[in-house]
């Protein structure tokens, strides 16, 4: 009979099984095994957090805050220099919402609104015009970048556990791999963050300064370099803007620039690109849009 624990191994190498259903069979794997943590980490995935929960790393994500008049579209404001905003920073939200959730979340997307608390925003709300709304906006590569991190995670946990010749028959284990799986040092879940790291830290959001011009790809350039992406790229890029057609909304880049965004967050995630992961995938989205003009 085969392994639970070697079929959800398998599993997890196949990105066409949702991430939802592998976390319902190590849910399975983690209760019989009582490995307690790791089961209430996996029960949090999959129902979400709440606020006051201890939020892991990989779900606190660099978020750009907008405000959307009537007759315009969303624009962003800065909430550290712009009254009565303040009470908004910092710019960073903890991602509540269950797996499933993210996952449903359209592919095509560049950014994914996430409401404030209600309490949050009664404050600035009643200070500014009624008919202005003000939400949080994240890149969606960023949540994509949370599924991959757990996807990575649950491997890793059943590599650790076969190593230890804790593998089981169909859906049981026996005593002793129950006892040895106890002993066996768990995957520091709640810091567990790849090179996500702090974003506000980071020294290269303070080159969020530099002057991004539209349609100027000399300027576009500069602030490339100025945050460590090499020559090459660069090119790519270029060579990418040039083959893709010119967005028509800031809902969606092409194919090429897509990609090539894609690429640079996988940089970031091995350590290649010395940038966060979130922190990238927010510059990058956000000094593209200034390019296009949005």
């Amino acid at each position: 009979m085969t392994s639970i624990l070697l079929e959800l191994q398998k599993d997890a190498l196949d990105p066409n099984i949702a991430l939802s259903d592998l976390l319902r069979k190590a849910r399975l794997i983690a209760h019989k095994l009582k490995t307690q943590d790791f089961e209430e980490w996996i029960k949090k995935e999959l129902e979400g957090y709440s606020v006051g929960d201890q939020i892991p790393e990989y779900r606190k994500i660099g978020c750009q805050i907008k405000e959307n008049q009537p007759y315009h579209d969303w624009q962003p404001i800065n909430p550290e220099g712009d009254e009565p905003y303040r009470i908004l920073s910092p710019v960073q939200v903890d991602v509540l919402f269950p797996i499933f959730q993210i996952e449903k979340m359209p592919d095509d997307s560049i950014e994914v609104e996430i409401p404030f608390p209600r309490l949050t925003i009664s404050l600035p709300q009643k200070e500014i015009k009624a008919n202005v709304q003000i939400g949080r906006f994240v890149p969606k590569i960023a949540l994509d970048t949370i599924v991959d991190i757990i996807r990575t995670n649950l491997l890793e946990w059943t590599i650790k556990l076969e190593d230890q010749g804790i593998v089981g028959e169909g859906l049981t284990f026996t005593e002793k791999e129950t006892i040895k799986a106890k002993e066996i040092p768990q995957i520091n879940i709640k810091n567990f963050n790849g090179i996500l790291g702090d974003i506000t830290n980071s020294p290269v959001v303070q080159t969020q300064t530099i002057s991004v011009q539209k349609k100027n790809f000399e300027s576009l350039k500069n602030y490339l370099k100025e945050i460590g992406i090499e020559n090459d790229d660069i090119d790519e890029l270029q060579t990418a803007i040039k083959t893709d057609p010119v967005p028509d909304t800031s809902e969606h880049f092409g194919e090429k620039v897509g990609s090539w965004i894609g690429r640079m967050i996988g940089k970031a995630s091995t350590g290649a690109w010395q940038i966060t992961v979130n922190t990238a995938s927010g510059l990058l989205t956000q000094m593209l849009l200034k390019y296009y003009g949005f």
